[in-house]
């Protein structure tokens, strides 16, 4: 990844100049800016406060025994 190019992904400036993806084409054109900013300030925004739902202890049993191979 090319400075400039870390810049705009994980710093959240503005691009310097066109971002190409790999066929040539432009993802990004030059003065572009991230939503969201800086990796720091998405990430900072992530929350989770229960990775696992009430209803898991019934659905999981139910979703294997609706989908057995």
């Amino acid at each position: 990844m090319e400075p400039y190019e870390w810049a705009y992904w994980m710093e959240g400036k503005p691009a310097e100049k066109d971002i190409q993806v790999p066929n040539g084409l432009a993802a990004r054109k030059a003065g572009a800016t991230r939503d969201g900013g800086s990796y720091d300030d998405r990430m900072g925004s992530v929350a989770c406060w229960n990775a696992v739902m009430d209803e898991n202890d019934y659905s999981g049993p139910q979703w294997k025994r609706v989908h057995r191979a």
